[in-house]
């Protein structure tokens, strides 16, 4: 239930920003529809003998045309949407001052305006000052009695935008969690995988592992307790690395029993520490209660720096782990294409167990 009225409350800043990607090109939009707009009032003024609201209009127009233009080849707005939808706000409240009703009618399409072109923060303070200042205009120009009401309404506009953007931003949310993390675990699934090793690959820093592990002899947990449980063990096998990895590492479930710890920032010893901390973090847990025999997991890890691609690298770290299955399972096993290491114990009692062999 808190969640559910957290989604409907009123928000000074969203940590979700689902219009983000979209304001741009929603601003573009505005601005060639207001300079459209703008036009018969240039026309207007002009034919009244106004020349100089004429030019004022016009050099408005032109500005916002350049704006779509800036916007359509992909560059930053000539001048940006803050200063604009201030700008806007500033002129409603001297129209209300000036014309009474007809000013005032502007006054609700520029709060929405801002909220679909201007941050969240920004917008809520922009949209509070206009309501402002739009209902003490109105109060001056027309009297108290219209004045409450245009200030009853617009805030009552400014509440329902507020929640209209809640809901977007919760469903923006909701699949963006759907894209990136595995509904089973929560960890993050293969398509984010494969996106975060080609970004790990690509950084200029060396120091990157990559640990891959799956649990051994899944499938008999499976077939003798159950899918329910075996699932209980998978959401328990990720709960138990995340208690282990560091802050920045980021764990991915591949598929089925098969997961990825992706190191960003490590030595082969700390790799291998962490590895070594897993495999005997799950062991040392009852995960199946009454199981005569330890849940066990088979590591592989092998380092950005000896690789040959994003690709490359998995598949080394895959075969160090199937390097671990063969050599009887519940290891650690480190993929050395020099051969520099082989068949030397790690020196750090911490990682007592782990080995470090060729797999060529």
């Amino acid at each position: 239930m808190p969640q559910k009225i957290s989604m409907f409350a009123l928000s000074w800043k969203s940590d979700t920003d689902s219009l983000a990607e979209y304001r741009p090109r929603i601003g573009a939009l505005i601005s060639a529809l207001g300079s459209a707009l703008l036009f018969p009032f240039i026309i207007l003024q002009a034919l009244q003998g106004r020349w100089g609201l004429a030019a004022l209009f016009a050099a408005t127009a032109i500005m916002l045309l350049v704006n779509v233009w800036a916007v359509n080849k992909r560059h930053k707005p000539f001048i940006p949407f803050a200063p604009v939808v201030a700008g806007l706000t500033l002129a409603v409240c001297i129209s209300v001052w000036v014309q009474g009703h007809n000013g005032v009618l502007w006054s609700y399409p520029v709060l929405f305006i801002g909220f679909f072109i201007l941050a969240r923060r920004l917008a809520n303070l922009i949209g509070l000052a206009l309501i402002l200042g739009v209902s003490f205009a109105t109060w001056q120009s027309i009297g108290v009695s219209l004045a409450s009401r245009v200030a009853t309404t617009l805030f009552l506009n400014f509440v329902m935008i507020n929640l209209v953007l809640n809901v977007l931003d919760h469903l923006y949310e909701a699949l963006t969690r759907q894209a990136l993390l595995d509904p089973l675990t929560g960890a993050y699934n293969r398509r984010q995988f494969q996106k975060r090793l080609n970004a790990a690959w690509a950084a200029s820093q060396q120091g990157a592992f990559l640990l891959v592990f799956d649990i051994d002899h899944f499938k008999r947990i499976n077939d003798a307790y159950g899918h329910d449980v075996g699932d209980d063990v998978l959401r328990a096998i990720v709960e138990l690395t995340q208690s282990v990895k560091r802050p920045e590492d980021e764990l991915f479930r591949l598929g089925g029993e098969e997961f990825a710890l992706l190191l960003p920032k490590a030595t082969p010893e700390l790799a291998l520490q962490i590895g070594e901390a897993v495999r005997r973090r799950v062991e040392s847990d009852p995960l199946i209660p009454h199981r005569d025999s330890a849940v066990t997991v088979s590591i592989g890890v092998a380092g950005k720096q000896i690789a040959e691609g994003a690709d490359r690298w998995y598949k080394q770290a895959d075969l160090a782990l199937y390097a671990a299955k063969r050599k009887g399972r519940n290891r650690v096993v480190y993929f050395d294409l020099l051969n520099e290491v082989r068949d030397v114990e790690p020196a750090s009692p911490s990682i007592e167990g782990a080995e470090r062999t060729k797999v060529a």
